[in-house]
Parts: structure tokens; C-alpha cells; sequence
């Protein structure tokens, strides 16, 4: 998330990589989207509502807390903590941290000031530490007025280890009105990290301030990480807040393909299901909780950059906002509004336009909100009033340019609408001047002088404070050429990309290397991430493409810059796009329709799906999974090569197929088949016992026979043979009594493809005389369900109990 250039500049290259990049369509929407990047002045509010810019200058700014006395403490993503005090951003950082890893989204993300602040001076910093490999660390510093006791630092947590792919660092940290610091920390591009509660990564953390264990976690025991979460499941949350009245946690979840997610993790130990589950589930899984609202990418949105609940000490907002949830996104620069209410969440849109890549949306002492532009590096603050006549919030301000740059003047005024704006220089009407911003093409001598503006509605009217232009001698711009590599380069995922440049000045001739400043940008669909870090004061290098933990999405590329500078501070940029090559991937299952997991995320077959080549993505099949009421275990990969779980995508178009079968039947199988002999007083009956699968079982057999009251049967436990048949009854143990209904024969166990058989005999009771006796013998395994068969009408067939 971050920003390096001027907007002018940014909408030239954006539309001159389009022609090279993207179908029509796609050139349309991105179109779109780039003219609402460059009419981002252009905010948008409800009517009292207005914007003020107070502070800028500010180098990738990532987030911000207020100390009770209004002074704003702002994280460089570069190491260094800013202080804005009285509406001025103080040059001297409150702390410069030397050993920040700041390359991708790695870097100073994090602040937090401790409850008791005023007192003790506690300032914590969620920053990445350079290392092979690297991780995040939680540090406290003590303030002694507006900068930090030197050597203050003090350890308070060392986060896991990350991956390799700079993103989904997380960092947000709030306190509790339990005393108790909760931290956000992202899953390091790795998915699987989120549902591991044996490290941090994918969570919410619940920590004491000096990163011990406090009571009341909902992991008690095992590891040291497993104690300190609070919530898990996340992919990336990049900042969430916590309700002051009802301590209400929401946390803002920056999604993956579809959705964005704020989930509620007021009770400890929610599972909030990434990689299973994105947004809200329509059959949940009971052991993952949907969000309390998810919004999808339709439109071009694509990250939650920030949220906040509304509930300040006191504010001069209607109060019909107290107590709502106002949340950012990334894309679209927009602010929404959820009402809390009404039982279920609904949004409405609060404000469009804001510009800047807003992120870190807060609430300051004053009861207004606050967010950060990291394009251009500044805090802006919203107002409400509700003043009839004008009444300027942010004035123009000075500057100094070349003489033939433009310059341009700004003043934002609140005010029934419509208002009017006349500017002025040296106090004369300029004709044309009647907007909020004026702009000099480009300035000659005579523009130097003063320039306020008038600013009136029906109500009344009301002139600026004076701005000074002040006119240096003409500069003749440097020249910044990139030598190699070649504009649309194409690249593999994990190439090592050369570079290098030339610049010359009209005035300097050849720059020197200390001119010389490279950036690189990841762009991904409408958004980019900062790329790999480059030194500045070269003029060439390397840079590494990731090749694993990165977007596994196909619309990526990189974009390097080169700025120069000359000796009077004239600069002058060129880029060049890096382009991916970009294969198609079939997976698929036999059967079809069975899921494979790719990325960490559940995905059903078949799939086609477009990568970078080189990528190392994890793919891995199930082991086991029901498809039509049969269960089906994984065999092997006939088509591609999977090795410990990933795959590295090739050069060329692929698939990979998963093969399942029908499981081998591994249980023994049996069957009994009852007959008798008798004559006209008496009778024997004879079972025999077959397992038909070849597979032996140690668990009891056991066969009941039916007792008829025609006749009693006995057994005898040395019994070889009954009624000219062979049995095997010392095999067998007999029960003639507990069961009313039965005889209960049981063995201990059955060898594979064994046969089993024991013989019972009886004498006829009075009364009977001879004829049909019908047995039913009923047979099974370890007390599963049963198979009844009778000698008459089913012993010639099989009929079996499978274990």
C-alpha cells in the first residue's frame, strides 16, 4: 500500500501501460478507475461534512494513534515514528529504529501508546526485523516530552519467523479497557499459518504490556504461541478497533479473490475459517464464524484498510452517527457506514472519492475522524459544522517553484452550499480564478507576489490568509534513463531482474549516482504493493521476483523507477513495466467434481486457472472425500509433478490430476448358513460360519439362533460332529440364558477365509409330532447390525455381514 508519485505522472504511465497490458474491456474499467484516482480531489461528503489536510510530508505513513493531549504519532513504514503537534508535522522523529526490514509491506506498521501514557510515556512499535529470516517484533519506548529516551528500547514480543513474500505483515495494535494489548499479525502469505495455533502468524493476539501471558486467554496450555491468541483463522487483518462503552473487537480481514471481512472477536478463541472460508458461508462450518459483514470485489474493491467504531467522549457530529462502525477500502477510496443496531449489520455510504490510498481510518481526542493518504504521505481530518456563511478550515499555503514549473493554491471552506471562490494576487480579482484550487501552468517572474482567495455564499463571505509564491531561477530538468531492462521484459517468477540507468542535466551534465533513486511496484489488478527495496545512490543493481508467498493471480507485473535529481532539486521520472509469463492450468480429479486444495483454499474440479510461471504454490489432494454417497481415497498424481506439496508452475500450458479409487475392501466378511436333521422325536441343527473377504478379524463373532418352542436345544462344548455333519463346537462359547429370544454363540475370532461351524441337538417337547423345523440364524461382528438367515429359504443363498 503505498504511493511514490505525483498523481499527474501516476495517470500517465497507468494509461500508457494499459494499451500494452489489457483487453478493450479491461482497458475500459481500468480507465474508469484511473480517472477517479485523478479527480481524488474531489471528495465527496454529506452535506456539513468537509476534508483538511493537516499534515503532509510525511514518508509511506502506515498508522497512527493519538495522545490524549491531541498530538498524532505516525508510523514510516522506513523505521522512523513521526509526532504532528498543533496541526505541524515536527521535523525531528520521535525515534529513527536503525534495524527495520522495510522492503514489500515489511517495515514500521504498528504504534500503540499505553493506557497510562500521560504518566509513564509508554510508546509501542510493531516493526520488521532484517534477518535470514526475518520477523516482526513488538518494542516499548518511553517518551520524554516530543522524542523517545534514548536507549529506551525495550523488548516485549519476537513474532515467528515470516515467508519470503513481504506481504500480509498485519501490525495494528490497540489496548483494551482490560489493561491488556491485542496486536493483528497477517499470515505471511502462507495460508496454512492461520489455522497452526502453534504460531502467530493468522491472528489476533492478547498479550500483558510486557508480552506475558495474561489470564483469561482461551488457550491455557501448550505452546507459548498457542497461549497468546486470542482469535485465529485470519488472512491478513490490517488494522481493527475495539468499542470504548462495550469492548466490542472488530477486526478488519483484507481478503484474497472475492471478499473483504469484518469479523467480531469479542470472545476469545474464534475460528474465523481462512484458508477454508472466505467471506460468509451460506451452510457455515460450526467450528468457523462468519463474519458480521463481508463485502465482495465487485465495483474494484479490494482491501479493508481500515474501520472504527464511532463512539468518541465528544463530537460535534450528528448523533445519529454515535456508536456506528465507519470502515475504509483501499481501491476505491470510499468510507461506509454500518449500523450495529438493527440486529444484523447494514452499510450505507458515508464518503467517495477520498484519494490518496486511504488506510488507518481513527477517531482523534476532538471526536473527529482521522485517516492517512499514503499517496503523498498525509493526515486528513473530517469535520462536521454547520455554519450558514463560509468559514475556512484549510488555507493555501506558501510555495516555492522554478520559474516555468506550475504552482498551485488550495483552500477548503465550509458552508451552505453552493459556494463561490474568487482568488486573488496582490489583491485584484484574477479572471477565470473561481474554484477551490488555482494553478499556474507554468510561472514567469511577474506571477511571484501574494494570493489569497474570497470564498462566498448567500450568507456571507470570507478571505483566505495570504500564500506567498516565490519564483527561483529557471531549472532545466534532468533527464532519468533506464538502460535495461527493456520496457515489457518478460520475467518468470523468481527471476533475478537486472538493472541499471543514465541521467544527465542541462545545467549538471552527468548525474552523479547519488542522484539516483529506484523503486519498484508490484501491481496486482487495480492495486499495487511496494516491491522489493533498492538502495538508493546507484545506478545499477538487482532485484529478486518472488516466486513463492506472492498473488498467485495471472494480472500482476512490475513496475521499476527511476528518479533523479539534480543539484537544485529538479527531478524527472521514467519506468519500465516488467511483465509476467503467464501459463494455464487444468487441475483436475478422477473421479470428477472431488476437491483439490491449491494455495491453501479448498477448490472443486475441474479448474482452469491462469499463473505466473515459476511460482511455488502448494497443491496437495485429500486423502479421503465423499463424492454421490461413495467415499473415495487418493491414490496418486497421474499428470503433473506435485513434491512435498507444492507444485512449481511450468513454462507451458499444464494439467494436474488427482486420482482417487473406491477403497479396497479391508473388513472381514461373514455369513451363516443354519440347516437341520431331525426324525420324528428329535432334531440337530447346524450352523456354519463362512468369512468371505480373506480378511481375518480379532473382534468376537457372535451368531444368535432363534429358540422355537417346539423344541429345546443343547449344546455340548466337545462335540465333534451332530447329525452326521462336522462342527467344531469347543471353538464356540454358549448362552442359553440371558436372551429370551436367542441361544448367543460367540468366538473370539475368525481367521481370513475361514469356515466355523457348531451343532446344537433336542429332543421334541410333548405334543409336537414331526415335521418342518425353521431356524433363523443371525450373525455379526463386534455388536454391528445384523443378517437374519433361515436353513430353508436362504441357505442356498449368501447373505453377509460386512464389519
Amino acid at each position: 500500500m503505498n504511493n511514490f508519485h505525483k498523481r499527474e505522472k501516476s495517470l500517465k504511465r497507468f494509461l500508457c501501460s494499459l494499451n500494452s497490458k489489457l483487453q478493450l474491456t479491461q482497458r475500459l474499467y481500468l480507465l474508469f478507475f484511473a480517472f477517479t484516482i485523478y479527480h481524488a480531489n474531489a471528495q465527496t461528503y454529506p452535506a456539513g461534512f468537509s476534508q483538511v489536510q493537516i499534515a503532509s510530508g510525511l514518508n509511506n505513513p502506515t498508522a497512527m494513534a493519538f495522545a490524549p493531549d491531541g498530538r498524532i504519532f505516525v508510523t514510516e513504514q522506513n523505521g522512523q515514528l513521526r509526532i504532528i503537534k498543533n496541526g505541524s508535522l515536527l521535523p525531528t522523529p520521535f525515534v529513527t529504529i536503525s534495524n527495520v526490514y522495510s522492503s514489500g509491506e515489511a517495515g514500521l506498521n504498528g504504534v500503540a501508546l499505553d493506557p497510562n501514557f500521560t504518566t509513564n510515556g509508554y510508546v509501542y512499535l510493531y516493526y520488521t526485523v532484517p534477518g535470514a529470516p526475518y520477523n516482526n517484533r513488538i518494542s516499548r519506548f518511553t517518551a520524554v516530552g516530543d522524542v523517545a529516551q534514548a536507549n529506551s528500547e525495550t523488548l516485549v514480543l519476537n513474532l515467528d519467523p515470516l515467508s519470503s513474500a513481504e506481504q500480509h505483515n498485519g501490525g495494528a495494535m490497540n489496548f483494551g479497557s482490560d489493561g491488556k494489548l491485542y496486536v493483528a499479525v497477517g499470515d505471511s502469505r502462507n495460508p496454512a499459518n492461520a489455522q497452526n495455533l502453534d504460531i502467530y502468524l493468522g491472528k489476533i493476539l492478547r498479550i500483558n504490556p510486557d508480552g506475558s501471558v495474561p489470564a483469561g486467554n482461551p488457550f491455557t496450555t501448550g505452546s507459548e504461541q498457542r497461549k497468546r491468541i486470542w482469535a485465529y483463522g485470519l488472512r491478513n487483518p490490517f488494522t481493527f478497533s475495539i468499542q470504548p462503552i462495550t469492548q466490542r473487537i472488530f477486526v478488519n480481514d483484507v481478503g484474497e479473490g472475492s471478499w473483504e471481512e469484518i469479523n467480531e472477536a469479542t470472545t476469545g478463541g474464534l475460528n474465523f475459517g481462512w484458508p477454508e472460508v472466505e467471506g460468509t458461508a451460506p451452510n457455515p462450518n460450526p467450528a468457523y464464524t462468519n463474519p458480521t459483514y463481508a463485502y465482495s470485489h465487485i465495483g474494484g474493491q479490494c482491501a479493508i484498510s481500515g474501520g472504527v467504531f464511532f463512539n468518541p467522549s465528544s463530537t460535534t457530529y450528528p448523533s445519529s452517527y454515535i456508536g456506528k462502525y465507519f470502515f475504509q477500502d483501499y481501491c476505491t477510496s470510499y468510507i461506509s457506514v454500518l449500523d450495529l443496531s438493527t440486529g444484523a449489520a447494514t452499510q450505507s455510504y458515508f464518503a467517495w472519492n477520498l484519494g490518496g490510498q486511504a488506510v488507518g481510518l481513527n477517531i482523534g481526542p476532538d471526536g473527529n475522524l482521522y485517516y492517512i493518504s499514503r499517496y503523498g504521505g498525509g493526515i486528513n481530518k473530517i469535520i462536521y459544522t454547520t455554519n450558514a456563511a463560509p468559514n475556512i478550515v484549510s488555507h493555501p499555503t506558501s510555495t516555492t517553484v522554478f520559474q516555468g514549473q506550475s504552482a498551485s493554491f488550495s483552500v477548503t471552506a465550509t458552508g451552505t452550499a453552493p459556494l463561490s471562490y474568487q482568488w486573488q494576487k496582490g489583491g485584484i480579482n484574477i479572471q477565470g480564478a473561481t474554484s477551490s484550487t488555482y494553478t499556474i501552468a507554468s510561472t514567469v517572474a511577474a506571477d511571484a507576489g501574494q494570493y489569497r482567495v474570497i470564498v462566498s455564499n448567500s450568507s456571507g463571505s470570507v478571505t483566505s490568509n495570504p500564500a506567498t509564491l516565490a519564483l527561483t531561477a529557471a531549472n532545466q530538468l534532468p533527464t532519468a534513463t533506464i538502460l535495461s531492462p527493456a520496457n515489457n521484459t518478460i520475467y518468470r517468477a523468481g527471476d533475478v531482474i537486472s538493472f541499471s540507468g543514465s541521467a544527465t542535466d542541462p545545467e549538471d551534465g552527468v548525474l552523479p549516482a547519488s542522484a539516483y533513486n529506484w523503486t519498484v511496484e508490484f501491481h496486482h489488478n487495480v492495486h499495487y504493493h511496494p516491491g522489493p527495496s533498492i538502495p538508493p545512490g546507484i545506478t545499477s543493481g538487482q532485484f529478486a521476483t518472488a516466486n513463492q508467498g506472492h498473488e498467485v493471480a495471472a494480472d500482476v507485473f512490475y513496475r521499476l523507477i527511476l528518479t533523479v535529481t539534480d543539484s537544485r532539486g529538479g527531478t524527472n521520472s521514467t519506468y519500465v513495466d516488467i511483465n509476467p509469463h503467464v501459463v494455464t492450468v487444468n487441475f483436475t480429479t478422477t473421479p470428477a467434481g472431488l476437491n483439490l486444495v491449491l494455495d491453501g483454499q479448498p477448490v472443486t474440479t475441474p479448474r482452469t486457472q491462469q499463473f505466473v510461471s515459476g511460482l511455488i504454490i502448494p497443491l496437495s489432494a485429500p486423502s479421503s472425500q465423499t463424492l454421490n454417497n461413495s467415499t473415495y481415497l487418493f491414490d496418486q498424481w497421474s499428470q503433473g509433478v506435485v513434491t512435498n506439496g507444492t507444485i512449481t508452475i511450468p513454462d507451458v500450458n499444464t494439467t494436474y490430476t488427482a486420482n482417487y479409487k473406491l477403497p479396497v475392501d479391508v473388513t472381514p466378511v461373514v455369513y451363516a448358513q443354519p440347516s437341520v436333521h431331525y426324525g420324528t422325536n428329535n432334531a440337530s441343527v447346524v450352523v456354519e460360519l463362512y468369512e468371505l473377504n480373506g480378511v481375518a478379524t480379532n473382534k468376537t463373532v457372535t451368531v444368535k439362533v432363534a429358540k422355537q418352542p417346539q423344541i429345546p436345544l443343547i449344546y455340548s462344548p466337545s462335540s465333534t460332529s451332530v447329525g452326521g455333519r462336522a462342527v467344531q463346537n469347543s471353538e464356540w462359547s454358549f448362552d442359553g440364558i440371558s436372551d429370551e429370544d436367542y441361544y448367543v454363540l460367540t468366538k473370539p475370532a475368525m481367521s481370513a477365509g475361514g469356515v466355523s461351524a457348531f451343532g446344537l441337538t433336542g429332543v421334541f417337547n410333548p405334543g409336537y409330532t414331526s415335521g418342518t423345523l425353521t431356524v433363523n440364524a443371525v450373525a455379526n461382528v463386534a455388536g454391528n447390525s445384523e443378517v437374519i438367515m433361515t436353513n430353508n429359504t436362504d441357505a442356498d443363498k449368501i447373505e453377509y455381514y460386512q464389519q
